[in-house]
């Protein structure tokens, strides 16, 4: 089994066969993924209503932007992180301090 994004036709197929009562092995077989990734795939995308296609593939498209997202620090977390290091501060003590103060984690 090769690695494959799930589509919004996957989602649809996933909410079809929940709907018809099939247990996550039978959805897994029928969609050619695995079981577990069925699984994390219904848990991850359930909302108060239950699993909806539409939903699962915003937040799927949501996750997949914010990967795309820029990931070097920029201005004041960036010199906290000096400061701190200056000052001999440990890795996890200056994370820590980091999200105390409410700016970027590291």
């Amino acid at each position: 089994m090769n690695y494959r994004r799930v589509t919004h036709v996957d989602h649809l197929v996933i909410k079809t066969c929940l709907d018809l009562g099939l247990t996550q092995s039978e959805i897994a077989v029928k969609t050619d993924f695995d079981q577990s990734m069925i699984s994390r795939e219904i848990n991850r995308n359930r909302g108060s209503r239950g699993y909806r296609p539409r939903q699962a593939t915003r937040r799927a498209m949501e996750r997949q932007s914010y990967r795309m997202l820029p990931r070097k620090m920029r201005g004041k977390t960036r010199e906290r992180i000096e400061e701190k290091l200056r000052e001999k501060g440990s890795p996890e003590a200056i994370s820590h301090r980091l999200k105390e103060e409410g700016l970027e984690s590291v």
